[in-house]
């Protein structure tokens, strides 16, 4: 079966997910993180160090009910309502948490990871749609270090409106961005429910990216990581238009 890189060719663009594809270690959010430590540093000195953590943990539970409740996916709450909503502070402290909540959510572009989308743009059209919770300003100061912002010529995000992935609106705005055709874009993320299946329900192509032996039928192609997109064939890239899962 041929790898991968092989078909390339047949698309114009390269549409990819963000978190777990070509960025990580984000969504530091868990037990043991010093978010007292990052709400000082942003200029916070109201709450205490339970206060902190317990919003944060609170906003956190509440995004993940809501992220699995589907009648949200189109009216999806912003960070700061999530907050509002779950931890009553004062305006100036709800926007002191926003930030702490942002700088635990954002992770990191590696090298490799960079210089894989800078070859790939050499040849194709790319962009990216995500689902964050955060505004999607606070990642700007990582993708323009990395430098893959210039070449995301087409940058859709959840927290920008009030729709996450699986909606098909992010789907359908990278479209008309790119203003191609469904066929003619390759989707590559890591997530079966939020970016493999509504991206093939729309007509594109779909690349999993897993360490999964099994590939689930939907998915045309699946890579254990973005290096795969760029490298000689290999046989950990596989062609999977019959896998079951």
């Amino acid at each position: 079966m041929k790898p991968l890189v092989s078909h390339l060719h047949r698309y114009k663009a390269l549409l990819f997910d963000m978190n777990e594809t070509f960025m990580f270690g984000g969504d530091r959010l868990g037990p043991g993180e010093d978010f007292h430590a990052t709400y000082r540093t942003v200029g916070g000195s109201a709450l205490s160090a339970e206060a902190v953590a317990h919003c944060v943990g609170a906003c956190v539970a509440g995004f993940l009910a809501d992220y699995a409740n589907p009648a949200l996916i189109d009216d999806f709450p912003s960070l700061q309502e999530t907050i509002a909503r779950h931890c009553a502070q004062s305006r100036h402290e709800i926007q002191l948490l926003e930030l702490v909540i942002a700088r635990h959510e954002v992770g990191a572009v590696p090298g490799w990871a960079a210089q894989v989308i800078l070859t790939l743009a050499r040849s194709h059209r790319l962009g990216v749609v995500s689902n964050l919770w955060a505004p999607a300003h606070h990642w700007e100061p990582e993708l323009r270090r990395s430098q893959v912002a210039s070449v995301l010529e087409c940058q859709v995000f959840s927290s920008d409106q009030r729709s996450i992935k699986p909606s098909h609106r992010l789907f359908l705005q990278a479209l008309r961005t790119l203003d191609l055709p469904p066929e003619e874009v390759l989707f590559v993320g890591d997530s079966l429910e939020r970016d493999i299946a509504p991206a093939k329900a729309l007509g594109m192509a779909t690349c999993w990216v897993t360490t999964c032996d099994r590939c689930a039928d939907v998915a045309d192609f699946c890579i254990p990581s973005i290096a795969a997109l760029t490298e000689a064939p290999d046989p950990a890239l596989r062609y999977v238009p019959d896998c079951k899962h």
